[in-house]
C-alpha cells in the first residue's frame, strides 16, 4: 500500500521525526550529500528538474524528504568533487534485475575488495540501488573511472535502463546526473539472498531506519 503525502505539513519540526539523541546520526547522514545543483521531482508526477544550480539544498529539505513528509517534491543530489558512496542503479526491466546477475555483480565487487554493500528498492517502480559506502571521502571522478573499468572488464553493460553508475559525470559539459535520495516514499530494504523486501519505508519511523 502506498502512503499519501498530500496532507504533509508545510512546517517541519525536526524533533518530531529525529528526537533528542539522534543529532550525531542525523549530522553524519546529512554530510553524505552534495548540496548544490540538486534535483527535484513533483510528488504529483512529472519529470526530474534542476532548480538554480547556485541554490544550496538545506538540511530541512533533505530531512523532510527522507522522513516522507516533504509537501511538494522528491529530492535528489548530484555528486560533489568527493563522495563517501557509490550507487549501482538497476532498473526493474534491466537484464541484471535478477538473482543470478546480482550474485555475479556482488562477486566482482567482493573480488575487488568491495565486500560491504546494501541493496534497496529505490522507489515504487521496483528498481534497485546497490550502495557501496566508504570510510573516507574519495575523489568522485577517480572512483567512477575505477568502477567503470572494473565493471566493463567483467562484461557488465553500463547504460541507461540497464546498469548506471553513480557518481555519474553525464554528458560533456553537464553537471553530472543526480540520484534520488534514499528513504523517500517507495523505498524499501531488500534481502540480497532472497530479494524479498525486509522492511517497507512506510512501515518505519525515521529513527527506526
Amino acid at each position: 500500500m502506498r502512503t499519501t503525502v498530500a496532507s504533509a505539513p508545510t512546517r517541519f519540526a525536526r524533533q518530531d521525526h529525529f528526537p533528542q539523541g539522534w543529532q550525531t546520526c542525523v549530522a553524519q547522514f546529512l554530510e553524505l550529500f552534495h548540496r548544490y545543483s540538486f534535483i527535484c521531482k513533483p510528488l504529483t508526477g512529472g519529470s526530474w528538474f534542476s532548480p538554480d544550480q547556485k541554490w544550496k539544498l538545506q538540511d530541512a529539505e533533505i530531512l523532510k524528504a527522507v522522513a516522507c513528509v516533504h509537501p511538494r517534491f522528491f529530492i535528489g543530489c548530484r555528486a560533489g568533487k568527493t563522495t563517501r558512496f557509490a550507487v549501482l542503479d538497476i532498473d526493474q526491466n534491466s537484464l541484471y534485475h535478477n538473482k543470478q546477475s546480482l550474485d555475479r555483480l556482488l562477486k566482482v565487487l567482493r573480488d575487488a575488495g568491495l565486500e560491504k554493500s546494501s541493496l534497496y528498492r529505490s522507489s515504487f517502480s521496483g528498481g534497485w540501488h546497490l550502495f557501496l559506502f566508504f570510510e573516507e571521502p574519495i575523489n568522485s571522478a577517480n572512483l567512477r573511472k575505477l568502477l567503470v573499468k572494473l565493471l566493463t572488464l567483467n562484461d557488465f553493460q553500463l547504460s541507461k535502463g540497464q546498469l548506471e553508475l553513480f557518481p555519474h559525470r553525464g554528458d560533456e559539459g553537464s553537471l553530472g546526473l543526480g540520484l534520488r535520495l534514499p528513504l523517500q516514499p517507495g523505498f524499501a530494504w531488500l534481502d540480497k539472498e532472497t530479494l524479498e523486501v525486509k522492511h517497507e519505508r512506510h512501515d518505519l519511523t525515521a529513527t527506526q531506519e
